[in-house]
């Protein structure tokens, strides 16, 4: 298993969640979809940003933002043939 995100909390808040449900088959990488290159793989779970983040001062501000267009084109670039991306989201964003 793999996890990417953005914010660096959150890679760390995974990692210590990784540790105390003692998961030992995953690596966490601080990275934005579209810069990620990896082996191709089965299946992407993802909870993509609705929209550009307002975070407090102590977190990092997030640049850039993830389209549904973007999320389709690099998840088929990182899938294998017959590989499947699931995907949390809000309902009125697939109009």
């Amino acid at each position: 298993m793999i996890g990417i995100d953005i914010s660096p909390s959150a890679i760390e808040c995974a990692q210590s969640n990784a540790i105390l449900n003692e998961i030992k088959n995953i690596s966490f990488y601080h990275s934005q979809l579209q810069d990620f290159n990896h082996p191709l793989v089965d299946v992407i779970i993802c909870n993509p940003p609705y929209h550009k983040a307002i975070i407090n001062s102590d977190e990092m501000q997030f640049d850039h933002f993830l389209s549904l267009e973007d999320l389709a084109k690099h998840s088929y670039r990182l899938l294998k043939d017959k590989g499947r991306c699931v995907m949390i989201i809000k309902a009125y964003r697939m109009i």
